[in-house]
């Protein structure tokens, strides 16, 4: 008798060695790999449990400001072949890929081969690619973690080493030139800047304090397709991103310099205005509040006045103000006069309002129609009538829009005859009278008169009878051939007889 194999349960080998590392610094993945042979299942036995390869983060240290992200060194490599500058873009669905855009242009490449694995594909958490697939890793640099940064970019943190500053800067310039807005401390981190809406005269740039290098975010961001990109600037790189809605942009940071914001008026306007920036940037707690001097709390400014006429050509007035930029209120020429002059002298320019007309100016009114007829008779109802608008000169009706502004609607719409209804016209029918027989059949008569309550009512249709038939119980018929038999008397019986009083009268009997 053939005897059955021995079960066997299978199990895992040891692990492999982990792999090189996938990326030198800022955080590789490398793996190592089992398998379930050490013994192999057979017979029917178990499989073994649990994942055949493990994958963690390697060389997280920090790959220094000079090295290049590693999206950002990938695009650069075409700058040489095309001379043209590219930089990189992160989009959604393919954040794991690489996409460069060309610098200033909508022009971009996107790459089919997957970044290497441990390249960051989120740029506010800290999740990383692997193989093609954007994976949670928390900001501890274990795969899986939740763990995240806080606003002041503290590991696990609570958001208390650090403090939030903001500002706004609403002042409005009629000449054109470049305005300094506000300075942003080293190691500032999610610097967010808000144009309120879109003004065709004013560009806002940043400029490094020590290097005066420029950096022009909606011309880094014009060709990238998410509104995310990296760009190098200053003494390293910085991660911006920019909505499609409106002129918002980020600078993640921490910023490696101080730098500056600045505003680029492009052309005069004899009746300037400012949408208005919006910033806040958190610092260090430890950070000391920067000092402030005259240039960064005051400015020259200069201030157009209305222009002399109300039509035709006339003259605005330019003047050179001191402005405190706190509250865009103007200040004392003492605090600016230290401060480079905007313009040498007074100056004057032409302006020109539309033209001046002699035509007397058209007016409106309202013209009400007669009413028409109230809905009711009485009771209360509603009486309208039409309102249209007419030209005075000519009486010619217009559009209601020409005198929608100029006077009050009259009313459409009115009560009327709410007077109290009448009661309705009836018929009054009387009491029947005797009948005029006893039996035969007979009729019965009663009056029947309508009662009116108002002028010109009428009673209705339906009219009750004023008569009807009475006595239809049939008569008795008289006996033939009877005896006739006076009981009271009988002499005069033959007088009863002769007289038919037989029948008429109960004393005679047959």
């Amino acid at each position: 008798v053939p005897v059955a194999p021995a079960v066997v349960h299978g199990d895992w080998s040891d692990f492999t060695r982990w792999t090189t590392c996938s990326l030198t610094c800022g955080g590789g993945v490398h793996y190592r790999s089992r398998t379930c042979t050490s013994p192999a299942p057979s017979a029917g036995g178990r499989n073994c449990s649990g994942h055949a390869q493990e994958q963690r983060m390697c060389n997280v240290q920090d790959c220094g400001l000079q090295q290049p992200e590693l999206r950002v060194g990938l695009c650069a490599q075409k700058d040489n072949a095309t001379g043209a500058k590219w930089v990189p873009s992160v989009a959604g669905f393919r954040s794991c890929f690489l996409i460069c855009s060309r610098l200033g242009s909508r022009a971009a490449i996107n790459f089919s081969t997957p970044l290497p694995d441990g390249s960051a594909c989120n740029v506010v958490q800290n999740n990383r690619c692997v193989r093609g697939q954007c994976q949670a890793v928390g900001c501890d640099n274990v795969m899986g973690s939740r763990a995240e940064f806080d606003s002041c970019g503290v590991c696990k943190g609570s958001g208390r080493t650090c403090v939030s500053r903001s500002g706004r800067y609403s002042v409005a310039h009629a000449l054109p030139g470049v305005y300094t807005i506000a300075r942003f401390p080293r190691n500032s981190r999610m610097l967010t800047v808000v144009k309120a809406n879109q003004h065709k005269r004013n560009h806002l740039f940043f400029k490094s304090a020590s290097s005066g290098e420029i950096l022009h975010p909606m011309s880094a961001l014009s060709g990238s397709t998410a509104g995310i990109t990296y760009v190098p600037f200053g003494n390293g790189y910085v991660q911006l991103r920019i909505t499609k809605t409106k002129e918002l942009f980020t600078i993640v940071g921490p910023l490696q310099e101080d730098i500056l914001m600045l505003l680029n008026i492009t052309s005069f306007s004899q009746r300037p205005s400012n949408p208005g920036f919006i910033w806040r940037y958190t610092v260090d707690r430890s950070q000391p509040q920067p000092r402030t001097n005259l240039a960064q709390r005051f400015e020259r400014v200069m201030m157009v006045s209305g222009c002399s006429v109300t039509c035709g050509r006339g003259m605005v007035t330019m003047r050179e103000r001191c402005l405190r930029k706190s509250d865009n209120r103007l200040a004392s020429v003492e605090y600016c006069r230290t401060l480079p002059a905007v313009a040498s002298t007074e100056t004057m320019t032409s302006c020109f309002r539309s033209e001046c007309s002699t035509v007397v100016p058209e007016t409106y009114e309202w013209v009400s129609q007669p009413w028409k007829s109230c809905s009711k008779t009485c009771g209360r109802g509603l009486q309208s009538r039409d309102i249209v608008c007419k030209r005075r000169r000519d009486a010619a009706t217009v559009s209601s829009n020409m005198c929608l502004s100029r006077a009050r609607l009259p009313s459409r719409l009115r009560e009327c005859n709410s007077n109290a209804c009448p009661e309705p016209a009836r018929w009054i029918a009387g009491q029947w009278e005797t009948c005029s027989v006893t039996c035969g059949g007979g009729r019965q008569l009663r009056s029947v008169s309508c009662e009116m309550h108002a002028p010109h009512q009428e009673c209705a249709a339906n009219r009750p009878s004023g008569q009807r038939g009475c006595g239809l119980a049939a008569c008795p018929v008289p006996r033939q051939n009877s005896v006739c038999v006076d009981n009271l008397s009988p002499y005069y019986c033959s007088l009863v007889k002769s007289f038919n009083l037989c029948s008429a009268n109960p004393r005679y009997a047959a």
